[in-house]
């Protein structure tokens, strides 16, 4: 009998620890009831994430040693004493502030955790500025996040301070700005700005103190040193020597944005729906913040809510300064007289490490992608457009010098009108680059007519690594069934003298333009759905029923996973037996998009 077999399962740590970390807190609590090794084995995953309230957490003093992770929701400054004292390892920290936060609480509660490694900031949108007195304290900070994407209005934000208070963070890796306003105000005083609830305990009855004591009294000294004896964590000693400000140190304000050195390990700067102010004559402080970041590799900058100068500004300094990104996301920038010479110059700009491009709500900017250098292009693998790229003569010409991509997005969330006859991307006969390299292929709501929407997809029957498509609902009934079912989807194989029932022969595409439906290749399927359609309109037109399900396993005959983006997934119950009755493929369906793509594996 081999060892393996003599070895109970439930007793490997390795094992315990793989099923510990994918379990929920009441199963955790559940683990924890069964024995005493199981009790030491996933108390750390059941402490290793505290969500803090008002209410308190029992026994916090006891086991805060374990808390890696801290989320707190509307902190108070008694909130912030009680978490201080008992939780000393965080590594991971997610502070949403309240309206009645003090510096003086804010500083109490970063020098008792010096091990934050990533801290997210939410800030109320009628909060002040001193929650930039936590970033100079923590020097082992990698990743910031300011700001409260879910709120509905922005928070106020010195960016010429926290380009100063930045300086001392010299770890930090990865920035993140959402929604925020620029604020000229450096700090706020130490004060309430709304009155707190009444957060001391009620007073403890007489009799009670007296029971208390007397009990305490024998037992207190030899609880203490059981205590120090069995939990060593207790001899964490806070560093209280150094006095730190309740707001900025006047030395690191008075700073110039220009002084100081780059951020040399700042790799991922993210900047979104940021209001930098609306004096268009004055220089915006995040323009420094690019200056000064020139290791960035992944940058994703939103200029929805940016004035032209201050578009320009950053257009100018990401272009002289930012040459080592490698991921490139532009959102929100729009064509204007004002600022076309900026966006023209900062798209002719080479980059030799570009590998993906993404644009999303940018409108009029055709020609400066004209303008984008062939070297920049040839070794780009993702190339994503959402609501971007109207213009198919634009993307026609880039596709042609894109010899290396791996993914491809071009869709809408709009109805496009009809190009002209002459402009449609039927009309361009020159191959793409990326035939032999494309994987995935994402496209929506840009072909508006039949004869163009099969000249798309007879490109992509070429294409003998593509393993996934993406395509609107709307499209299934009108274009892929209609194709599957026309009289000449037979009538190819009995001119030929071949069998009708053998669905691995190819068409020819040369002399057939419909024959793209013989996709042999393609694994994955993705519906996308449709805004602005009431359900009860999807369900009456555009539901996927036994028939059409049966049509697209023709199309696909190697399908092997259906995935859904939206509210409801239109799958009849029918159609959904018949993908479970096909057991030799082993089809799945999703309703999610976050499941892993055979594009990625």
């Amino acid at each position: 009998m081999s060892l393996a077999l003599k070895i109970n399962p439930i007793e490997i740590p390795e094992l315990l620890h793989i099923v510990g970390y994918h379990l929920t807190t009441t199963e955790l609590k559940a683990c924890m009831l069964v024995s005493r090794t199981w009790y030491t084995l996933f108390r750390g995953y059941y402490w290793h994430h505290l969500s803090y309230h008002h209410c308190g957490v029992p026994n916090l003093d006891k086991y805060g040693h374990l808390v890696r992770r801290l989320t707190t929701f509307w902190a108070t400054d008694m909130d912030f004493a009680v978490l201080a004292g008992s939780c000393h390892f965080i590594q991971r920290l997610d502070l949403e502030l309240g309206n009645s936060i003090t510096d003086s609480a804010l500083d109490v509660l970063t020098s008792n955790m010096p091990y934050i490694r990533d801290m997210r900031i939410k800030i109320p949108g009628s909060y002040g500025l001193n929650h930039l007195v936590l970033i100079p304290r923590l020097k082992s900070l990698h990743r910031l996040s300011l700001g409260n994407p879910e709120h509905h209005s922005a928070s106020l934000c010195d960016f010429a301070s926290l380009v100063k208070v930045l300086h001392d963070c010299e770890a930090l890796s990865d920035l993140r700005l959402e929604r925020l306003m620029y604020s000229s105000y450096p700090s706020t005083p130490a004060r309430r700005l709304r009155p707190a609830l009444n957060t001391d305990p009620p007073p403890i009855p007489t009799w009670y103190q007296r029971f208390l004591g007397q009990k305490t009294n024998i037992t207190s000294l030899v609880q203490n040193a059981t205590i120090q004896q069995r939990e060593p964590w207790r001899k964490f000693v806070p560093d209280i020597s150094v006095q730190l400000p309740q707001k900025i140190p006047q030395a690191l304000l008075s700073r110039t944005l220009d002084a100081g050195g780059c951020y040399y390990k700042l790799t991922r700067l993210r900047v979104h729906k940021v209001r930098t102010g609306f004096e268009t004559t004055s220089t915006t402080p995040l323009m420094f913040l690019f200056k000064k970041s020139p290791n960035v590799k992944d940058l994703h900058i939103d200029f929805e809510f940016m004035p032209s100068a201050h578009v320009c500004q950053c257009l100018d300094a990401i272009a002289a300064n930012c040459l080592q990104i490698e991921i490139l996301s532009i959102e929100g920038l729009l064509s204007q007289p004002d600022r076309d010479y900026a966006i023209h110059g900062f798209f002719e700009r080479h980059r030799p490490t570009l590998r993906q491009f993404k644009l999303k709500c940018c409108e009029n900017i055709e020609t400066a992608l004209d303008k984008m250098p062939t070297a920049t292009l040839k070794d780009l693998e993702l190339v994503h457009f959402d609501s971007a790229v109207y213009s198919q003569r634009t993307f026609h010409q880039l596709m042609t010098r894109c010899h290396s991509l791996r993914s491809l997005g071009w869709i809408s969330h709009n109805a496009v009108p009809l190009p002209p006859p002459e402009a449609r991307i039927d009309a361009f006969l020159e191959p793409w680059g990326s035939y032999e390299t494309l994987r995935h292929v994402e496209q929506s709501r840009f072909l508006g007519d039949e004869s163009c929407f099969e000249a798309f997809f007879g490109r992509l029957a070429r294409m003998e690594r593509l393993v996934s498509i993406g395509m609107s609902i709307e499209d299934v009934p009108h274009t892929v069934i209609s194709t599957v079912q026309s009289p000449s989807f037979d009538t190819t194989h009995d001119q030929e003298g071949k069998n009708n029932d053998n669905d691995d022969q190819a068409l020819d595409l040369d002399e057939h333009p419909g024959g793209w439906h013989r996709l042999d290749s393609i694994q994955e399927l993705t519906f996308m759905a449709i805004p602005n359609i009431p359900p009860t309109s999807i369900l009456s037109h555009l539901q996927l029923d036994e028939q059409r399900t049966q049509s697209l396993l023709k199309v696909f005959p190697k399908l092997r996973k259906i995935r859904y983006r939206g509210p409801f997934f239109p799958l009849h119950p029918k159609a959904y037996k018949y993908l479970k009755s096909q057991k030799e493929r082993s089809i799945s369906v999703f309703h999610v998009s976050q499941t892993p793509s055979f594009a990625t594996e």
